[in-house]
């Protein structure tokens, strides 16, 4: 409680009962009190009013109105909560007393029977009752607000959980049915062709969602780590508007980009950038009727860059619109309106604009539709962005997978035998170290989280102090792919850390490499 003098109102039309009153309350007190006076009701109500006191001692027999008409006035129990009563009533007038408590009154005083200690004992308890009142009341209120936080964040998971389990089958139907076509068909069937590319579609949008969940989950933590260097912002503008291109026609949507005519050059990190902006472009198609039209125009003002995506859609919902880059917030979800997503990617593109200095923004347009803007600060004095170094020219490797994970192994050594590579496959860390040693590896992709005594960090360490193997490049796998992770593969000697699931197009990328 604070330690400032307690203002008391005294309310009484007796001046001779005020002054009783107040000697006996200023009494051998140092400063704890100051006290002001009224000789009516209406004055008292006044004062409350103007400047609430700490407590006020209230004569129940007043010329204009009586105390518990006084309480009324000033509000009853509710009042009584900020300012705390303390009811002087006569010798036989109890009953009045008790109903004053029962209004709202904290305490009362028999007039006969004030004694000093009386009457500073009955104003510290109301003050600090009504102080202690005013903090239960705080923390229920608070802890209300807690709950319904925490109601609506469980409503917001199970609707979350729903839609994950949505979006994952969604590619797991064609994946499945293609796998029996698969299963079926002559190898030489036109329809192998196609559900193989089925299947890698479906694939990537399943890596995409859990790709996602990964990126938001490390921009909640603060560990998403972003690898800056000079970069074109408009080269990589027309490069996702001309990924989505094919989307966009299947839909039949028209899809318009208006870029500058040179580069806008910035520090940045060229994937993640790429990312929000496939982001933004998903979103606006995802919500845009067939025969609608998406709008990209990229723009330079003040120093920074504006890109600025715009749909024909229905718009976001004015209630949704303050929270329209909060993770898992999208609108309501329906059978019919079956591609609401996941609600990460806006989260995703807001993480990877404050990363970069920027921000980003969003806003219902007049007529129809909504617009999305990604503005980043841009660095026209930086060096210009470097050429894509050549991927060395292709021959077999020798490789050394090491993965415990039955059809994982299997699947990923057929890929690279049907890709040329000579391959040995290590479903144990004791193993793969034995086998390396014959088989003289010059990649060894190794799984970290290995079975028995010997996981993928100790075999790193094994093969680094094996003499023959100094020249053998070691990649960690891994379907962790946070700092703490990639820090931890690198001190115990692997040179790379891959994310799973790696693809055909990674591991061409990889092998290529010099070992």
């Amino acid at each position: 409680m604070t330690t400032r003098a307690h203002r008391i109102l005294i309310v009484d039309d007796s001046a001779e009962d005020r002054e009783i009153y107040r000697r006996l309350i200023l009494r051998d007190i140092g400063g704890e009190y100051e006290v002001v006076e009224a000789d009516c009701g209406e004055a008292g109500l006044h004062i409350c009013r103007k400047t609430p006191p700490a407590c006020v001692l209230l004569d129940y027999n007043l010329p204009d109105i009586d105390g518990l008409e006084f309480l009324g006035a000033l509000g009853g129990r509710r009042a009584a909560m900020e300012i705390p009563i303390v009811f002087l009533t006569g010798k036989g007038n109890e009953a009045v007393a008790v109903r004053a408590l029962k209004e709202g009154a904290h305490d009362y005083l028999v007039k006969s029977g004030v004694t000093a200690e009386s009457l500073r004992h009955a104003l510290r308890g109301a003050i600090e009752g009504c102080w202690l009142r005013r903090e239960i009341e705080k923390q229920r209120v608070h802890l209300a607000e807690q709950a319904k936080a925490l109601r609506e964040a469980d409503r917001r998971k199970d609707e979350f959980l729903a839609m994950l389990a949505h979006e994952l089958r969604n590619p797991l139907a064609p994946i499945r049915a293609m796998a029996a076509v698969l299963r079926r068909a002559p190898i030489d069937h036109p329809l192998v062709k196609k559900a193989c590319v089925v299947i890698e579609r479906q694939v990537e949008q399943m890596t995409r969602i859990t790709d996602d969940l990964l990126d938001v989950s490390r921009i909640a933590r603060g560990s998403l780590q972003l690898l800056k260097e000079p970069c074109d912002l408009t080269a990589i503008v027309r490069e996702a508007v001309e990924d989505v291109r094919e989307q966009m026609d299947n839909r039949r949507l028209r899809l318009v980009a208006s870029l500058p005519d040179r580069p806008l050059l910035l520090c940045g990190d060229r994937h993640r950038l790429s990312q929000a902006l496939h982001n933004l472009l998903h979103n606006a198609q995802k919500f845009t009727p067939e025969g609608g039209a998406v709008t990209v125009r990229l723009s330079e003002k003040n120093g920074g860059a504006a890109v600025v995506v715009e749909d024909t859609g229905a718009g976001v919902a004015e209630k949704l619109l303050p929270h329209i880059f909060d993770a898992f917030r999208q609108g309501p979800q329906t059978i019919e309106r079956s591609g609401g997503g996941l609600g990460l990617g806006l989260a995703l593109v807001k993480g990877v604009a404050l990363l970069h200095g920027g921000d980003v923004t969003a806003a219902n347009l007049e007529d129809r539709g909504a617009a999305f803007a990604l503005n980043l600060p841009l660095d026209e004095a930086g060096e210009a962005p470097k050429e894509c170094a050549a991927i060395p020219e292709w021959r077999a490797r020798r490789v050394l997978l090491v993965e415990d994970n039955f059809d994982v192994a299997d699947s990923t050594r057929q890929l690279l035998e049907v890709m040329g590579h000579d391959v040995r496959v290590a479903m144990q860390g004791e193993e793969a170290i034995k086998l390396a040693r014959d088989f003289k590896p010059e990649f060894v992709l190794c799984d970290i989280g290995l079975p028995g005594a010997i996981d993928g960090f100790a075999v790193a360490r094994g093969l680094r102090q094996e003499a023959g193997l100094t020249g053998a490049r070691l990649v960690s796998l891994s379907g962790y792919g946070h700092k703490e992770v990639v820090d931890k593969a690198h001190a115990a000697g692997f040179e790379r850390h891959l994310t799973k699931p790696i693809g055909e197009e990674g591991l061409a990328q990889l092998l290529a490499e010099r070992p």
